[in-house]
């Protein structure tokens, strides 16, 4: 799993220049948890139900998700998340991601947009991903 995690949070940072994912973070993207007192916005992802399926040629096929909070303060606005949601589509959606071995290429779709939240302080918008490899044994 960590070789999974480290193939998405490497696309995460692959673009850096105005208008990406990681540009209008400026960087503060999360894997699980954020650390405290961080500014906004930001987003945490996490990795989902990841199954494995024995083949008979002797490879496993893991299938899973990766989920997205995206948090941005109430009083900037939804499309604050929205542009930010809008950059992580363009960045991950149908994509072929290198993975380290014993793994293969892993195929990541969008399988939920989400659409902004609005709480007191923050606007949350929540997407998810699937994603797909297999694991020679």
């Amino acid at each position: 799993m960590k070789a999974i995690a480290a193939a998405i949070h490497a696309r995460l940072g692959s673009a850096t220049g105005a208008g990406t994912f990681h540009a209008l973070l400026s960087g503060r993207y999360y894997h699980v948890e954020a650390p405290q007192n961080t500014a906004f916005p930001l987003a945490v992802w996490r990795l989902d139900g990841v199954d494995n399926e024995n083949q008979f040629s002797g490879s496993r096929i893991l299938r899973g998700s990766v989920s997205f909070d995206i948090y941005c303060e109430a009083r900037v606005g939804a499309a604050v998340c929205m542009d930010i949601e809008e950059a992580l589509f363009t960045l991950l959606d149908q994509q072929e991601l290198a993975t380290a071995s014993p793994y293969g290429t892993m195929s990541v779709q969008c399988v939920s947009r989400g659409v902004p939240l609005a709480g007191d302080e923050f606007i949350i918008l929540s997407t998810t991903y699937s994603i797909f490899t297999t694991r020679t044994i």
